[in-house]
């Protein structure tokens, strides 16, 4: 923005200098080449210029040599006798004491001087002022330069900016007629650039929102529908089933489908939760060793016959968190670490500069690798089967990055040896 005031101003600043300049500018060009000398006439020199030219010259020639001096000045010369009345007193008395004088009265336009031994008196009167340098159409095509001036630089000034603005307005209103994909294609460095790159950071935040809101969409529409066709399947043989204990199995079945739905609703909500951000998150500073094993004893509750192992890089790494979002991203973590690990799971606590990481490693038979840039993403598994025995609804490490990215940290997922899974997230550390 400072980048386009300074080209306003400077550009004004150019326009006036210009505009300043253009007078003179004519006047060198198309002004009278005597005017500047003939304005000279109405200063001293001017007088002792007249005052020279005629007392250098005979008496009979005294009127030729006016009506030469009329012609180069503006002013009213004229010859009278000593006696005249319209000369005052005050000058007739001065140049009675000097005849080589030059009077010029107080409130008196006229000069006075003598001439032939002040038997002439000789009178020059400023009344008439010399007219402009310039003619009338020379007044008026310097005040068309003046505008055309003004104008080419308004416009050298605006239309740039003018067209960035349109190409910016054009994008807006293909983004708010649903063009997702729309960016203004503007790289200027200047206040508009700046604004074009901002709106392009928005398009990209809006089109990747109703995108993942999309898929969202579709994933709960697939997930839904296989256990609500499951229901309908298991409905079907309740009533159809000829004894007590047909019946009972087939409800029991049903209860099992109507659990699983309901998990994937809590789930889902959960999901939305930490997709909307931060805002419902209270953050406080806790240490790693008091929120850890409490993660691990539920690991370990759920199977006792997998070693749970938690060690600390550094002693008393502390993280800024909300407790009950750091404690589900973990225990998401490790639950399903403690689903695939054969003996052993390791959680890993340090501290860099600028994070604290907390990494979850299990000994069981990893991810394979084409299936690996899909796991954070909802509803996905890597086993194609999507039952119940494959484990969760598939939200759990998608909530777990959630989690993390809404807390200004990441996540990330690498191989151990080629088997095992290692979870790292990434907390951001306080400074």
């Amino acid at each position: 923005m400072k980048k386009l005031y300074l080209k306003i101003i400077i550009g004004m600043l150019a326009a006036t200098v210009l505009s300043a300049a253009t007078p003179a500018i004519f006047f060198l060009l198309f002004s009278d080449k005597d005017f500047i000398a003939r304005n000279e006439l109405f200063s001293d020199c001017g007088v002792r210029f007249i005052k020279n030219r005629l007392g250098a010259v005979p008496p009979e020639q005294v009127e030729t040599r006016l009506k030469s001096l009329r012609k180069q000045i503006y002013s009213e010369i004229r010859i009278t006798h000593w006696d005249d009345a319209t000369i005052p007193q005050t000058v007739r008395d001065a140049l009675s004491q000097d005849n080589e004088s030059t009077i010029h009265p107080a409130n008196d336009p006229s000069v006075y001087f003598c001439m032939n031994d002040c038997a002439q008196v000789a009178i020059i009167t400023s009344s008439t002022f010399p007219p402009h340098p310039f003619q009338s159409w020379q007044v008026y095509f310097m005040i068309f330069i003046n505008i055309i001036t003004i104008a080419v630089i308004g416009f050298l000034l605006t239309f740039p900016l003018i067209r960035q603005i349109r190409v910016l307005e054009n994008a807006m209103v293909l983004l708010s007629n649903g063009n997702l994909s729309t960016r203004a294609a503007l790289t200027s460095k200047d206040a508009v650039g700046h604004l074009a790159e901002f709106f392009n950071q928005m398009a990209e935040k809006i089109q990747a929102l109703l995108e993942s809101r999309q898929h969202l969409l579709q994933a709960v529409s697939h997930e839904l529908r296989t256990p609500i066709s499951r229901i309908g399947f298991n409905l079907a043989l309740l009533t159809s089933a000829k004894n007590e204990q047909g019946k009972e199995e087939q409800a029991q079945e049903i209860e099992r489908e109507l659990e699983e739905l309901k998990q994937l609703v809590s789930e889902l909500l959960l999901y939305t939760r930490y997709d909307s951000g931060s805002k419902l998150m209270k953050k406080k500073l806790f240490l790693l060793s008091e929120l850890l094993p409490i993660i691990a004893e539920k690991g370990k509750n759920t199977r006792p016959d997998v070693e749970i192992i938690i060690h600390y890089a550094k002693p008393d790494i502390r993280v800024t968190v909300d407790e009950t979002s750091f404690k589900r991203a973990i225990q998401n973590l490790l639950s399903n670490a403690v689903r695939y690990a054969n003996k052993k799971i390791s959680i890993n606590a340090d501290r860099t500069a600028e994070h604290i990481i907390v990494e979850v490693l299990d000994d069981g038979p990893g991810i394979p690798e084409v299936e690996r840039k899909n796991i954070f993403q909802p509803f996905y598994r890597a086993d194609s089967s999507r039952s119940r025995e494959s484990g969760g609804v598939g939200l759990g490490l998608a909530i777990v990055a959630r989690i993390v990215e809404s807390h200004g940290g990441h996540v990330s997922f690498s191989q151990i040896n080629g088997s095992g899974a290692r979870f790292t997230t990434a907390w951001p550390a306080e400074q």
